[in-house]
């Protein structure tokens, strides 16, 4: 499963120094490729996002004042701080408390971090349908993991009813954001044909666009593709071993395949493979 994590200081996206945990949500998907590639998985981002603003290091009794006099953007952070224990001990009730104040304000942030809190069941009930709402909320201004997260929820029919052409819609509109996440699961769904059209070229492109952005299972899938089964991609052993050596650094599954590719490779292209990993 994938374990992703994203800019330090971009509002909206996720902070993985601030991570809760690594929580993977995977939802197994028919594959209808020829051959046996990678297990077909569309994942959820799955981490309290913790932007940066000025309120970042403001002191906590300060914060505090703000937050009971009713500032969302301080009710957001307060909540982050006491679901991290971040100069407060943990206490996922009050971080529900004072996320939910600032969600009720409409900062997406805060939804985003409900939405979350509700599918865990984290200092609140855990309930599906409310974590789809909140996701959606923030989804509706802009908020990329709330996008790739409720196309996720669309594709798996988890908490809103099934319907491929929303989970497209929106993962489309987080995939063009850069969220490599999304650009991860819109190339399953370009090569599975759900939702969208299937083209294996299409496919490949945003697979390329996540691997390129260091999510491992990108790179174990482009490695796969280049190594065996032509899928959107030519043949190509060096540029396998490449991506499949990326995928390696924190991918066990991808170093069997590594070991299969170098018994099949001259000298010359291994140390043309590991010269691109360097790159």
């Amino acid at each position: 499963m994938v374990s992703i994590g994203g800019d330090n200081d971009e509002v909206g996206r996720i902070n993985c120094k601030n991570e809760r945990n690594h929580m993977k949500l995977a939802f197994f998907v028919l594959a209808f490729l020829p051959f046996t590639l990678p297990v077909l998985t569309i994942t959820m981002v799955c981490s309290v996002c913790s932007a940066q603003s000025s309120l970042t290091d403001q002191p906590f009794v300060d914060l505090l004042g703000r937050a009971n006099a009713g500032d969302a953007d301080a009710q957001y952070h307060l909540g982050v701080r006491y679901e991290i224990g971040e100069g407060v001990p943990k206490n996922s009730e009050l971080a529900a408390y004072y996320t939910k104040r600032a969600a009720d304000q409409g900062h997406s942030d805060a939804q985003f971090n409900m939405g979350i809190k509700c599918q865990e069941g984290d200092g609140v009930p855990k309930d599906v349908s409310q974590a789809a709402t909140w996701f959606r909320k923030a989804a509706e201004q802009g908020h990329p993991a709330a996008e790739s997260n409720l196309g996720s929820m669309y594709y798996t029919g988890d908490g809103v009813p099934k319907d491929y052409t929303e989970a497209a819609k929106w993962t489309q509109k987080a995939a063009d954001f850069g969220e490599p996440l999304a650009q991860f699961n819109l190339a399953l769904m370009y090569f599975n044909g759900r939702g969208v059209h299937q083209d294996h070229a299409v496919a490949a492109k945003w697979m390329r666009k996540a691997a390129e952005q260091g999510l491992a299972s990108a790179q174990y899938w482009l490695g796969s593709l280049y190594y065996r089964f032509g899928e959107g991609v030519p043949e190509d052993t060096v540029v396998a071993y490449m991506w499949t050596n990326l995928a390696a650094v924190s991918k066990e599954e991808a170093k069997p395949i590594r070991i299969d590719l170098e018994k099949s490779m001259t000298p010359e292209q291994i140390a043309e493979g590991q010269r691109l990993t360097r790159e």
